[in-house]
Order: structure tokens, then C-alpha cells, then sequence
């Protein structure tokens, strides 16, 4: 026994030894400059106040003008018009390291283009007055802290970046600084209040948080009231428009239940309708009455009157040219004018498809399968054409679907067309986002490419700038003119979401970016 208390001592000295030396090594490292700790400061210089920790150092230009627009590679024709195409990846003899440095170096800062007037904007990129800023003041994020459950612990939302790392949350503002912490519980409600404010659930309730005390701030609006497509948005997306706002009435409605439990309400009205075509009596099973809690939607004014009663199982706001799209109990969907009456609505109408041997087809169009970022383009017109969602059914047999796929609509109804081999993937600011084959392109409402098929990810524009990606992994961002803003060399872009975008690099870790103008 005593033996053995010998052993165990041994074995704890040791390892006390061994701690020890790794906590010294860590030191050592640390201030070898070789690894940062998050929220930790590493002062550039010490006499100097700062609220946040140091990252890249400012370039410090001292001339008159700003330094020239920089295009990366992009080509146009010797005339200087027609096809733009976006830069390549930087050289493959290079380090990776040295190559992000090297392209870091050429971006301007937040604090260059504040000497010379520019200040953070939500509207769409311009190449005339617009700029890119990189925070040289912000938090350092230890690049391990990339993705929690498959999401980016960073991530931009409404001009501010939500910070989710395992031991902590926080709100930041858009230059890097700490608003709030301790913001696990807070979710993005993807909608703003009346006053602009981005809002946050918190145990079922809306809160926007006081820049000035860091404080949650409950407002009254009604959580349904969100816009139709819940994502990062700038201001102003999915606003009442013409005076007319939704509003909503809780009901019921009678359903037909066979003896399985099974609805059989449509089953039953089909049958009493081809019977009656017939002129013969219907045979029917048997079925029991269950009345079925619902929710419908109408418009009023401002001045809370009705204007379209409550009637439809969706709604959305609607367009500044007078239309809205709304959808009954089974997701079909139409667009109504300001007085209700039916616009656009294929529902029904039979179509004779070539590839089908002209067999009848039903033609519809239907809501999407999911309402976030990835559906954008659907709901609300823009340049005069909105994304809808086309699904034909076989008109023998109404529950064999024939095609699903997204179409662009022009306001009176028609398509707009775009080459036949390509899947619209996206649709906003004009600019349509096309797939073949895993390769993604852009293409704007006049039917010109702006940036090649060429890409292995693409995400839609948002604020006149989109986010690409190449085989190699790499991710950049390019503006509507298919120039690039943001070089090939983040492992990780989000969208901008009122100015802010926030990048992820593998060897550095993060960098925050603003959208400025002037």
C-alpha cells in the first residue's frame, strides 16, 4: 500500500512538472507574437486608449486622392464595353500566406476613406462613389473559432456582426466594438422596427439593443408581421407599400375525416363535382365534421379600414407597382392589384409540352419551399421582373408532378427567358444567379453575362455586391459589374448586410469590412 502512495506521488510531481512547462511555452509563444487569445489586447502602442484589440495596421496614406480603383484582372474589349469578366486566382507559385498579405496591403482601410468623407452605407455598390473599408481596430477572433454547428460563429446582420464562440456571445457594432455580451439567448429576427432598429427574439418576444448602454429594448411589434423572406436585408426591404398594410383574423374552418383520420374534405368535393357533371348522385364514404383552427390575411389602410378582406392562407406586402402575391391553403399563388382582383394566375390553365409528347399538363405557380436568403428574388418585383416558383402537374393524374423549376415573370405576366440549360438559382437587384452543372454565373435583366459560368459558389446580390468561390475553395466578392471588390483569398465571405461583411482567412482568421460612400 505504501508503495503504491509512493508511485502516485511520483506520477503527480511530474505531472505537475509538465504543466508547468507548457503554460512557460505558451508565454513564450504568445508573446513571440505566434497565436492571439480572443478579446485579449495587443497593444501597437501602449500610450494609446483603445476600446478594442489591435488587428491589421493602418496603411496611413497621406496623399490628397485615394489610391486607384483596383479591378484585380478583370477584361473588358479594347473598346472598353461589353463583356466583364471577374479576376482570377492569385498566382499558384506564390506562398498563400505572403499572397494574403500581399492583397490585404492593397485594400483600403475604414479610417483611409473616413479622411477623405466616405461613411458606412446600405445602399447598392457603386464603383464611382463607393468603397470597401477594412477595420483596422477590432476584436481578434482565434481562427479555431470558425464554424459552431456548421455555421459561422461571425456573422453580419443588419449592420452589426453576432459573435457566437463556445464560451461567449456578443453584439458588435459596425466598427468591431462590443455593444452587448452574454447574447446567447438572442436570436435574429431577420425584420426591423418602425424606427430601423434590427430586432432579436427573446423568449418570444422582439428586443433591439441600445447602442449607447448595451441594454434590450422591447418593442410591441407583432412577431407575424416579419417580411415574406426572412434574411440579413437592408433597410427598407419588404416595407408596406401604397398605403396598404396586412392584417390577419384568426378562424376555423369545417373539415371532412374519414374513420382512418385522413382529410378527405378535397376527395369528397371532387367526387360531388364529377357526379354532378354526370347528373347522378355521388357515392360518398363515410366522414365526420373536425372544425380545423386557421389563420387568413387581408389588407387594410393606415387608418386600420379594410380594403381586401381577410382571404388568403399567405401574403406578402405589396410591390410600389400595385401588385402582391398571395397563396391559398394548398401554397397556389397569384398576384392581386390594390382593389383585389386577380392579376396574374396561371393556376389551371393547360399547357401542351413538347418534351412530353404534348400530353396535357396543369401550369401553377407555388410558394417556396423555404423562406430564407435562398429565396430571394420571390415576392416583391425588381426591375420589373420577380422569381416565382413553376410547378406543372399531369392533367390525368393532378398528383404526378411533371416539372418544378423557378421562373423570372415580367409585371404583365410573361417570362422572361434565359438560356434553357441553366437553373435560376437566384434572382435580386437585376441580376439573375444561373447553375449548370455545379457552375454558378451572373447574368443581369438585359440578358448580358456579368460574370462567367465559371464559379463553384455563388451566392445572390445583396447591396450590389455578391459573394463567388473556386475550386480551390476560395471565396471573393465581385460588384455588379462583375469586377472584383474582395480577392480569392477568404475561406469564408458573408453577404453584406447594411455595410458590414465580415471575411474569414485560415491562416489570419477574421477581418471585418464596411461598404462606404460618399
Amino acid at each position: 500500500m505504501k508503495k503504491s502512495s509512493n508511485y502516485l506521488k511520483m506520477i503527480l510531481r511530474a505531472a505537475a512538472v509538465i504543466l508547468m512547462a507548457a503554460a512557460a511555452g505558451a508565454v513564450i509563444l504568445y508573446q513571440a507574437g505566434y497565436y492571439d487569445i480572443s478579446f485579449i489586447r495587443r497593444p501597437d502602442n501602449k500610450d494609446e486608449e483603445k476600446d478594442s484589440v489591435s488587428g491589421t495596421a493602418d496603411s496611413g496614406y497621406e496623399t490628397s486622392e485615394l489610391p486607384p480603383i483596383d479591378n484585380g484582372s478583370a477584361e473588358t474589349d479594347p473598346n472598353g464595353s461589353a463583356e466583364v469578366r471577374p479576376g482570377t486566382d492569385p498566382a499558384e507559385t506564390e506562398d498563400e500566406k505572403a499572397v494574403y498579405k500581399k492583397e490585404l496591403a492593397s485594400l483600403w482601410t475604414v479610417n483611409d476613406l473616413k479622411k477623405y468623407g466616405y461613411t458606412r452605407t446600405s445602399e447598392a455598390y457603386n464603383r464611382s462613389n463607393t468603397r470597401i473599408g477594412m477595420l483596422t481596430e477590432t476584436v481578434v477572433i482565434p481562427p479555431v473559432y470558425m464554424l459552431k454547428s456548421n455555421t459561422p460563429v461571425l456573422q453580419s446582420y443588419m449592420g452589426y456582426i453576432k459573435v457566437e464562440l463556445g464560451y461567449a456571445s456578443y453584439i458588435l457594432n459596425s466598427e468591431g466594438k462590443t455593444v452587448a455580451s452574454g447574447t446567447e439567448a438572442l436570436e435574429p429576427a431577420y425584420r426591423r422596427d418602425d424606427a430601423g432598429h434590427p430586432l432579436y427574439f427573446y423568449n418570444g418576444d422582439l428586443y433591439y439593443i441600445s447602442d449607447e448602454t448595451g441594454n434590450m429594448i422591447r418593442v410591441g411589434t407583432d412577431p407575424v408581421f416579419a417580411p415574406a423572406l426572412a434574411f440579413a436585408s437592408a433597410e427598407g426591404y419588404g416595407e408596406p407599400k401604397l398605403g396598404l398594410r396586412r392584417y390577419y383574423v384568426d378562424t376555423t374552418r369545417p373539415r371532412k375525416i374519414s374513420a382512418s383520420g385522413a382529410d378527405i374534405t378535397d376527395r369528397i368535393a371532387k367526387k360531388i363535382a364529377e357526379a354532378a357533371a354526370e347528373g347522378v348522385e355521388p357515392v360518398l364514404e363515410a366522414y365526420t365534421i373536425q372544425y380545423q383552427k386557421i389563420r387568413l390575411w387581408g389588407y387594410t389602410d393606415t387608418a386600420g379600414n379594410v380594403v381586401i378582406p381577410a382571404q388568403y392562407y399567405f401574403a406578402a406586402e405589396f410591390n410600389e407597382n400595385g401588385l402582391a402575391v398571395v397563396a391559398d391553403d394548398k401554397g397556389v399563388v397569384k398576384l392581386i392589384s390594390r382593389s383585389g382582383a386577380e392579376r396574374i394566375n396561371p393556376y389551371g390553365r393547360v399547357v401542351y409540352l413538347e418534351e412530353r409528347g404534348r400530353r396535357p399538363s396543369i401550369d401553377g405557380y407555388y410558394l417556396p419551399e423555404s423562406y430564407g436568403i435562398e429565396s430571394i428574388g420571390m415576392f416583391y418585383f425588381d426591375h420589373g421582373m420577380m422569381r416565382v416558383r413553376r410547378m406543372i402537374y399531369d392533367y390525368y393524374y393532378d398528383t404526378q408532378l411533371v416539372s418544378d423549376t423557378d421562373v423570372l415573370i415580367r409585371e404583365d405576366g410573361t417570362l422572361f427567358s434565359f438560356p434553357q440549360e441553366y437553373r435560376l438559382a437566384g434572382y435580386s437587384e437585376g441580376i439573375l444567379m444561373l447553375e449548370k452543372d455545379g457552375r454558378y454565373g451572373f447574368m443581369d435583366y438585359t440578358g448580358q453575362w456579368i460574370a462567367q459560368p465559371i464559379y463553384t459558389y455563388a451566392q445572390p446580390f445583396c447591396e450590389g455586391l455578391a459573394v463567388i468561390g473556386n475550386e480551390k475553395g476560395k471565396k471573393a466578392m465581385i460588384d455588379s459589374e462583375g469586377s472584383i471588390v474582395l480577392p480569392f483569398i477568404y475561406n469564408a465571405i458573408s453577404n453584406c448586410s447594411d455595410g458590414v461583411i465580415v471575411a474569414f482567412e485560415q491562416y489570419f482568421g477574421w477581418t471585418f469590412y464596411n461598404k462606404m460612400s460618399k
